[in-house]
């Protein structure tokens, strides 16, 4: 995964990329500037320490050469006809023969055509001892001689020219413009770049403000940014799951309600009835006072038991209720209580398949809930199927976990109602009488969760129905 850079990390490339853009135009800048001074410019020359007054002397020989031979030059004497009559240095062209006017017309210049002006020099007119008059010539090869625009500006202030302070003013205003139009281009883009993740941060917000948490914010961006746009999507989807939460446990409230009222309205009215019946009625034979004592019995003890089960269902999801778990040999405890059930097995002519290992697996149980949980899914397998049916009660140890399995092949559950089997008030069939309040696999269930287990409802060819219990093993670690 590449690796995110910080926003002082951007701010330091850009600052980086500012500068290098800045020296860039400033290099492009004095090229041009130099490349116009050196082609298209006549530009005076600094001959300082070169003149004539400062090393021309008599007799020729002593004149002193010896800086301008550094650099690459020489000395000529012409007299007044243009004659080259002495040299002092290394001449290197083969010039002895000068037009006087001409020669004073383009001393102190460097010219563009190279080819036609291959040497840069000075001309000095002097005096002889006799005072004859001669030309002082200081005269460099025109490849040896760097012009730059630095060295030309200095000439510029020694000697003013007012083309070139037009075109040296021009140059400083052409980077000045560069510099700037750049400059407010690129900052642009730096703040649009930092504004973006900013307004979509913002349009989140307000619509979380909305209340619409499925919103999510979708970008690239730095480090810090991308932080808080995966601390404002991991927010929006624990706030879209909270209210998902909020609307089923409502939901589920009101369903409970219905079907608190349903099954304490049908009940009483029974109860209601059968007591008006026996009340008013003078006679009703013994027998029949009987029968219907019976039946306000049954939907009495319906109702206790269904109180009883919501009231177990509250303490469930009651956080401070708390569950006294003790170490418990899982299988011997297994085999008592699985040995309580054979009358009814025997009852129903059922013949079940009990696999329990013999290995001591302990685990820490609350016994009277486990044992409450257990039942539930036992007393389901006997009461809701028919005669004969087969069931299997496997027990086992898979590494840290055991494995208590409880199947059957009676009427099984359609695939429509495993998916909420577990949620309270759920019925097998809806329509057939005595299959108890719905309440006793999701007390199971929330039992096992309590114990840090899970159950699940699954089936195979042999059993159709088959709750599968899978609990942690004791971990003297852990106590």
């Amino acid at each position: 995964m590449k690796r995110k850079r910080t926003i002082g990390q951007f701010l330091v490339g850009n600052s980086i990329t500012a500068i290098v853009l800045t020296v860039i135009i400033y290099i492009i800048t004095i090229l041009v500037g130099n490349w116009i001074f050196e082609n298209l410019l006549v530009v005076n020359l600094d001959w300082k320490g070169m003149e004539a007054e400062d090393t021309y002397t008599y007799p020729f020989e002593n004149i002193n050469s010896k800086s301008i031979e550094a650099l690459g030059g020489w000395i000529e004497i012409a007299d007044e006809a243009g004659k080259v009559i002495f040299v002092k240095g290394s001449k290197q062209d083969d010039t002895y023969d000068y037009d006087v006017y001409q020669l004073l017309d383009y001393s102190v210049t460097l010219h563009k055509d190279s080819k036609q002006y291959p040497y840069i020099y000075n001309v000095y007119p002097v005096e002889g001892p006799e005072k004859e008059q001669y030309l002082y010539i200081v005269k460099f090869p025109k490849e040896l001689y760097h012009v730059s625009i630095i060295a030309n500006l200095a000439s510029l202030m020694k000697h003013p020219n007012s083309m070139q302070l037009i075109i040296l003013i021009s140059l400083m205003g052409i980077f000045l413009l560069l510099f700037l139009t750049i400059m407010y281009f690129y900052h642009r883009f730096r703040v649009r770049h930092i504004n973006k993740p900013l307004k979509l941060m913002l349009c989140g917000i307000q619509e979380m403000e909305a209340q619409n948490y499925k919103y999510r914010l979708d970008f690239n961006a730095e480090k810090e940014f991308a932080c808080i746009r995966d601390s404002f999507n991991e927010l929006a989807k624990r706030l879209e799951e909270s209210e998902e939460d909020k609307r089923r446990i409502e939901k589920s409230k009101m369903r409970m309600l219905t079907e608190i009222s349903h099954d304490l309205k049908t009940p009483i009215t029974s109860i209601y009835g059968f007591s008006k019946l026996l009340y008013e009625s003078k006679l009703l034979s013994s027998e029949e006072r009987m029968r219907y004592i019976g039946y306000i019995y049954k939907k009495t003890d319906y109702i206790a038991q269904l109180i009883d089960e919501l009231f177990e269902i509250a303490k469930l999801d009651d956080k401070g209720f708390e569950f006294s778990y003790n170490k418990v040999d899982m299988a011997e405890w297994l085999r008592q209580l699985v040995s309580e059930f054979y009358p009814e097995f025997e009852n129903k002519d059922m013949n079940p398949d009990i696999v329990i290992d013999e290995e001591s697996v302990f685990i820490e149980i609350d016994e009277k809930q486990m044992k409450r949980a257990v039942c539930n899914l036992l007393n389901n397998a006997v009461i809701y199927n028919p005669n004969g049916v087969s069931v299997q009660i496997l027990f086992k140890r898979e590494r840290n976990k055991i494995v208590l399995q409880i199947a059957d092949n009676g009427i099984g559950i359609s695939n429509a109602m495993k998916s909420r089997i577990f949620e309270p008030f759920t019925r097998v069939n809806e329509n057939k009488a005595g299959q108890g309040t719905g309440l006793g696999l999701a007390i199971t269930k929330k039992i096992i969760e309590r114990h840090r287990g899970r159950i699940i409802l699954t089936s195979n060819q042999e059993y159709k129905t088959i709750f599968n219990i899978q609990l942690p093993v004791y971990d003297e670690k852990n106590i």
